[in-house]
């Protein structure tokens, strides 16, 4: 039988040849960034040649098909990327109403590659994502999966769009930030998207929130307004 080639596992175990791993579901593990830089502006992965590289960080809050090739072949665009001042780990999806497997899986998609990332020097600020409360709330364990693998007492990417529009997603956003912050401790906490306070008020004083907006709504009214009838 023909030795199957790594590169061809399926998996990608390339990307935490050289990682370390947190939890009973060996999560890939980033490490916090040597410095925290502040990007000057969040920009969607499909998007990225839209904006001048310094100041700029990559981030993935789009709908996955738009970075679906780029999770599997991260080696094509290292060279491209290394041009900008950081990146976001990939947004993999996680809905409170999709199987707990596939939450766990995107958790570990997205630190994988923002491991393999960190291994080629970039400087990785991770995304935080959730889904329902099994994922944010500690389990028998003690341990909630959403959180594993992300620095501590550091700095996180958290986005909004789509989390907060209807009051089931606005209780498991909420009730997910609550756990976060107490769990991982960030000394600064970016947000891609609103922060409606009803959600954010109860937590200010915890950490330090940096809000951007979002990068698409705003790309698409620029289109609208420019529009010759």
């Amino acid at each position: 039988m023909e030795k199957l080639d790594k590169k061809d596992d399926g998996y990608h175990s390339e990307y935490v040849v050289n990682a370390k791993f947190d939890g009973v579901f060996e999560i890939p593990i980033i490490e916090p960034p040597k410095q925290l830089i502040i990007p000057g502006k969040l920009v969607p992965f499909s998007h990225r040649n839209d904006v001048r590289k310094e100041g700029t960080f990559i981030c993935f809050y789009e709908y996955d098909n738009f970075f679906k090739y780029f999770m599997g072949h991260v080696d094509n665009f290292i060279d491209e990327l290394k041009g900008y001042s950081g990146i976001i780990t990939p947004d993999a999806s996680l809905y409170w109403d999709m199987p707990l497997a596939l939450q766990i899986t995107n958790v570990y998609r997205n630190r994988q590659v923002g491991c393999y990332l960190q291994s080629n020097g970039f400087n990785v600020i991770t995304n935080v994502r959730w889904g329902d409360e099994r994922t944010y709330l500690p389990n028998t364990l003690g341990e909630a999966v959403a959180f594993a693998g992300a620095p501590k007492e550091s700095i996180v990417c958290i986005g909004t769009h789509g989390c907060v529009s209807e009051p089931l997603q606005r209780y498991h956003f909420k009730n997910g930030l609550r756990e976060m912050l107490k769990t991982l401790k960030p000394k600064i906490v970016l947000v891609y998207g609103t922060m409606p306070g009803d959600i954010f008020g109860d937590f200010k004083g915890q950490t330090k929130f940096i809000k951007y907006e979002n990068y698409l709504i705003e790309y698409f009214k620029k289109r609208r307004s420019n529009r010759i009838f």
